[in-house]
């Protein structure tokens, strides 16, 4: 399954599944006007608390001003994936820190996460 991630104003704290999945990769691109922007993944079942609860992926989308200071996106796969046991559950924020809560920008990020339910 691929979940589609547009960023809207704020943290974006979103619950995408209940239970047990697992995330497969995943391809996100930095729109933002300055400054790297992280996608949080959380293993819950809940709306994450931004800048209390512990992600268990952090994932940082960098900044390029210009195309000759390299490429603003972040993407990987992984054929076994990456197990989420109790749910799936993501926030997008200004800073790597787990206490960070900075608001992103409308657009700051689009991107797809791919995840399957679990049958192992």
């Amino acid at each position: 399954m691929g979940a589609a991630i547009n960023s809207a104003s704020g943290t974006n704290a979103t619950v995408l599944f209940n239970g047990y999945c697992k995330v497969t990769g995943w391809t996100f691109h930095n729109g933002a006007t300055g400054g790297a922007r992280v996608v949080k993944l959380y293993d819950m079942s809940r709306k994450p608390i931004v800048g209390t609860d512990v992600p268990l992926v952090k994932i940082s989308v960098p900044f390029a001003a210009t195309s000759n200071q390299g490429a603003n996106f972040s993407s990987a796969s992984f054929n076994n994936g990456v197990p989420f046991y109790n749910g799936l559950a993501y926030a997008i924020t200004t800073g790597i820190a787990n206490s960070d809560a900075g608001a992103v920008a409308a657009d700051d990020i689009t991107g797809v996460l791919d995840w399957t339910v679990r049958t192992d």
